[in-house]
């Protein structure tokens, strides 16, 4: 069995938490100068804080929405090392492209895409890059595509990574999850609609690298 966050930049809500004990030391300071005045608290008051931080961290890694999935090993199969790496931004909401669904956004139609891409996949591992205004790696390499599958479903709408458009992070994200693989084919597949408009490194960058 494999561990992944489906959001884990959510942990840096973690960073949160001295905040807890040093607002309250300032509360106590500007309600109560002369705390000593005050009668002890009982061991269920002192221990609120404690409590109240337990249950702010478990409230964020609930937020990261961890999952577990199967993975067989690399020697099991001899397909190639698939990447897909989808466009969450701000444009993939607009809807009217799919003649049939009109109700249908973009993001739509590439997640419907990408899951009869996988359910076709036999002998391959695919992995799934999430990308928006920063790029994340969603899904490493496996063969549970199954469960690859399944992760499409415990995923929001657009804007989970942000509403611009960062390809060229996303391009290397992708490279950096096909470097895990040890099959001699590699493949990044990406599914966009916009234009590059934010990030650190350019697609021409990327592709130069990728080389």
């Amino acid at each position: 069995m494999n561990f992944t966050l489906l959001y884990p930049y959510a942990l840096l809500l973690l960073l949160l938490l001295p905040c807890f004990w040093w607002c309250q030391q300032k509360v106590k300071m500007l309600y109560f100068p002369k705390e000593e005045w005050l009668p002890k608290r009982s061991f269920i008051w002192d221990n609120q804080l404690l409590y109240t931080m337990l249950i702010y961290v478990l409230l964020v890694f609930a937020l990261s929405a961890p999952f577990s999935y199967a993975s067989e090993a690399s020697s099991a199969k001899k397909g190639r090392d698939l990447v897909l790496i989808l466009d969450t931004s701000g444009s993939m909401a607009q809807r009217g492209f799919n003649e049939k669904e009109k109700t249908q956004s973009k993001y739509d139609i590439s997640v419907a895409l990408a899951k009869d891409f996988i359910e076709k996949r036999h002998d391959d591992n695919v992995g799934l890059v999430v990308f928006g205004s920063f790029a994340f790696i969603a899904s490493p390499l496996t063969y549970d595509l199954k469960a690859l599958n399944e992760m499409f479903e415990l995923m929001s709408d657009v804007g989970i990574a942000g509403t611009s458009t960062a390809i060229g992070d996303a391009l290397m994200q992708g490279l950096a999850t096909l470097k895990s693989g040890e099959a001699k084919s590699k493949v990044l597949i990406l599914l966009t609609d916009g234009v590059h408009n934010a990030g650190k490194t350019s697609p021409r960058e990327a592709v130069t690298l990728a080389q």
